[in-house]
């Protein structure tokens, strides 16, 4: 085998070599697409803001977010729904061709779907709240908007069946939740928000 090889001319076997190792890097390292490109650059952009830096301070969504699940409270929610706005915003400056692969992306799910729960627990409070014009708390239609801005990118890359459960889950565990039927819970929770009557975010 030594002796057959020996017996290539170097130019072409340089040549070969070069193209096995082109291709074996192509394989295991896939050049990537304009979508892959603006799933990187919403990433790197958000640098700090939904990852931390450098890994030294944590991201300025999960300070927020903390700081508004102990707060439970306008002010104290202000930064974390101001910080969402901003996210929200820059996810509508992605292409619409690659909208669907960013947005199903599992990380950009996780962050929608955990600051949704935030919101939801956020408006429920301690008990649940009794039915009429304060039913969502101190919320107000600036952060219904978020709250459907959320939504309306979580739910459009789920399956009915998965978001059911999903918000069966969510609903669960909020504080005394189990003294009501689902859909009395449902009723009073931030999810019976009709958003198709607020305004995009």
């Amino acid at each position: 085998m030594l002796a057959q090889i020996n017996k290539i001319p170097k130019p072409i076997l340089v040549t070969v070599v070069l193209v096995v190792g082109v291709i074996a890097i192509l394989l295991a390292d896939p050049p990537n697409d304009v979508c892959d490109a603006q799933l990187n650059l919403f990433f790197k952009s958000q640098a700090g803001k939904i990852s931390s830096v450098r890994g030294k301070v944590g991201s300025l969504l999960a300070r927020t977010a903390k700081y508004c699940g102990e707060a439970k409270s306008y002010g104290g929610c202000v930064e974390f729904h101001n910080t969402l706005r901003e996210i929200l915003k820059d996810l509508n400056s992605i292409s619409s061709e690659c909208t669907a692969k960013v947005i199903s992306n599992e990380n950009i799910q996780m962050i929608l779907k955990e600051s949704m729960t935030l919101m939801v627990k956020s408006a429920w409070g301690e008990a649940p709240p009794e039915l009429g014009p304060n039913v969502y708390g101190w919320m107000t239609m600036s952060e219904f908007a978020v709250f459907c801005g959320l939504q309306r990118r979580v739910y459009e890359y789920t399956d009915d069946e998965i978001w059911e459960a999903w918000v069966r889950s969510i609903i669960a565990k909020l504080p005394q939740s189990n003294t009501l039927l689902f859909n009395e819970s449902f009723q009073r929770s931030l999810f019976s928000l009709r958003c198709e009557s607020i305004s995009n975010l």
